[in-house]
């Protein structure tokens, strides 16, 4: 079972995760290639504004992704193109309680805009605001990324009830980058059985973070921590059979 951790911990601006999820009671999420293509155009499509992404491997029942966030500016600009309202169960938990709020609708093109906050919280009251909407905003998108997924699957297999599990999982890289978690993540399927070498298997980052048109992925910052195209070859072929490397990043049961 996840520990608390593994599902509460907030994303926060400007730092780095290994974000799990996997099929409700381990059963598969993806079920055709065109799952595996849908999913990650989904994904670029509602989480590109809001992750710098080092890395992701899809397997038939789990999905990995290493991230990292956008500035705060960054996100609560792309939340206005993508919310028209805030959740109640947000602004009950952080809006001032002895204030009655006048943005009675939830709109999110006030609420994340600091001088119509400053009408009903002191200046440090609302930088905090503003943060927690950046960490409700990133959560709540890519809690409809992966609900509209599921039911686009649901259509497909012809099922009903939830997909995944119910809570995504994810751990805090405190270094910002791990390279050994990039190698985790891109070591999943020889480790499952899908494959033999890692360049034989097509839904994982490791080959589109070796080709030159890659234009979605943090391709430059990956390649450059591993000092170049050779060292991340070198690093991820070897201890290839090392697989579970840094135990306190990784999220597998």
């Amino acid at each position: 079972m996840p520990s608390l951790d593994d599902i509460t911990i907030p994303l926060e601006p400007d730092k780095s995760y290994h974000i799990f999820n996997r099929g409700n009671e381990g059963r598969p999420i993806f079920f055709q290639d065109k799952n595996y293509q849908y999913f990650l155009d989904k994904y670029k499509i509602y989480m590109n504004g809001y992750f710098d992404t080092h890395a992701y491997c899809l397997l038939p029942n789990h999905f990995h992704l290493a991230v990292r966030l956008k500035n705060q500016n960054d996100i609560l600009q792309f939340g206005k193109k993508h919310f028209s309202n805030v959740s109640k169960s947000y602004l009950k938990e952080h809006w001032p309680k002895n204030i009655e709020a006048e943005n009675s609708d939830s709109n999110y093109q006030q609420l994340s805009n600091q001088a119509f906050l400053s009408n009903y919280f002191l200046k440090e009251d609302v930088s905090l605001f503003l943060h927690r909407l950046a960490i409700w905003t990133v959560s709540e998108r890519f809690r409809r990324f992966l609900l509209g997924y599921a039911k686009a699957i649901n259509v497909q297999q012809k099922r009903h009830g939830s997909l995944f599990q119910k809570l995504f999982r994810r751990k805090l890289i405190p270094t910002g980058f791990s390279r050994s978690l990039i190698a985790y993540i891109h070591r999943n399927p020889v480790h499952h059985g899908y494959c033999s070498q890692l360049e034989n298997y097509r839904w994982s980052s490791y080959l589109p973070l070796l080709e030159s048109n890659n234009n979605w992925l943090a391709q430059k910052e990956v390649i450059d921590h591993f000092e170049g195209a050779l060292g991340f070859k070198h690093s991820h072929q070897n201890r290839l059979d090392d697989w579970q490397v840094t135990q306190s990043l990784l999220i597998e049961e």
